[in-house]
């Protein structure tokens, strides 16, 4: 029961200039409905988070933005003060994978284990719910927010002719924990030089996602797929849309520079 009918059009965002609070992206948005963002160019963003943040929200359109060069990461001190800014390149970005899966086995200094950590789970557009359960306790929705946590899921999201250049991945959710988000439309975006997956969402249901273009995704490079998804869920004895319509995805979507014709992953989560 947050705020409802916002519009937030025609802005530029360089998220290298804001040093305080909200540091890693554009917005957070969480218990509201009937949001729409257009025409919004953001870049530069931090990966600490997201670029943009949706949590527990209903009717969101997100349309006519663009989002690039978001591949700034913060430089802390041991106090978690930040001294500075860094950008991966992907040539580092390849080691911190091989790193992050054991290539270098333990022989790893401080900065690379941080840098490596979660490295490919930061998307620019996160859709999430307001975590009711979690496997540790701890609260994951909106961490700089004091969040209800009261499972309240985000339903009716559209993200249409939108660009996402040289990012981490443009749009999903790192996390299965929680409930599922549901009605999620992707359609007439350019989706380009993502280093990591390009769309992961692994726990939702009524998923579309047609007409979009993926151009140069770093599959053989660094291991990101245009499309991921989860197939099926035994606990919880639901199944993915990803299941079910994988002709339909790589029919209705126009896929260049991707190798071995390596379009969409569905991996068995249990």
């Amino acid at each position: 029961n947050g705020s409802s009918n916002i519009t937030i059009k025609n802005m530029s965002m360089n998220c290298t200039t804001n040093n305080k609070y909200y540091r890693n992206g554009f917005m957070y948005a969480a218990h509201a409905e009937k949001l729409t963002i257009s025409n919004i160019d953001v870049k530069n963003a931090l990966y600490d988070g997201h670029a943009f943040q949706i949590t527990a929200m209903n009717d969101v359109i997100i349309e006519k933005s663009t989002f690039k060069d978001c591949l700034y990461y913060a430089i802390k001190d041991d106090d978690g003060k930040i001294t500075g800014y860094g950008k991966y390149n992907r040539g580092a970005l390849k080691k911190y994978h091989e790193i992050d899966n054991g290539k270098y086995g333990n022989n790893r200094s401080k900065d690379e284990q941080e840098i490596s950590k979660n490295l490919f789970s930061k998307e620019i557009i996160q859709i999430e719910p307001d975590y009711k359960e979690t496997d540790n306790g701890k609260t994951f929705a909106l961490p700089t927010i004091k969040m209800s946590n009261d499972g309240t899921v985000s339903k009716n999201v559209t993200i249409r002719y939108c660009t996402f250049s040289n990012v981490m991945r443009a749009i999903g959710n790192h996390s299965n924990r929680g409930g599922r988000c549901h009605i999620i439309k992707i359609y007439h975006n350019n989706i380009n030089n993502t280093v990591g997956h390009s769309i992961v969402l692994s726990k939702n249901k009524k998923v579309y996602i047609a007409a979009n273009t993926f151009d140069n995704i770093s599959i053989d490079n660094i291991g990101g797929y245009p499309i991921y998804g989860v197939k099926y869920l035994v606990k919880n004895k639901w199944e993915s849309p990803f299941g079910k319509s994988i002709d339909y995805m790589k029919k209705n979507n126009v896929f260049s520079n991707v190798k071995n014709g390596r379009k969409i992953k569905t991996v068995t989560v249990w």
